[in-house]
């Protein structure tokens, strides 16, 4: 995505010379950027109780799951991100554990 913002220059540069500057500006850009590739991640909230802790945590450490925050007391929580093409596959894992549920925030 290239944005060119026209701060001044219509009448003084002209259309030609507008034109110009808008290409020069955007070879600029291209030729300074820095290609960014990112996978969209699903972030979910898992809500468990203690005992539970031992299967939750083994799920999150064998499988490509990033953990964003936590909460342990007597009713647990974790913050994760996966990738989103792993998620219907992780969401059913963790709610074959007894007392498990899952709560979807969004892809990131």
């Amino acid at each position: 995505l290239i944005v060119v913002i026209r701060y001044f220059g219509g009448v003084k540069l002209g259309v030609g010379g507008l034109i110009n500057a808008y290409r020069t500006a955007a070879k600029e850009a291209i030729l300074n950027g820095q290609i960014v590739k990112r996978k969209q991640k699903m972030h979910f909230n898992v809500f468990f109780e203690y005992p539970q802790m031992n299967d939750i945590m083994q799920v999150v450490k064998t499988n490509p799951i990033k953990q964003l925050d936590q909460k342990f007391e007597l009713d647990c929580e974790l913050k994760l991100a996966c990738p989103n093409a792993k998620f219907s596959q992780l969401k059913a894992v963790f709610l074959g554990i007894e007392n498990v549920s899952i709560k979807e925030l969004g892809v990131e």
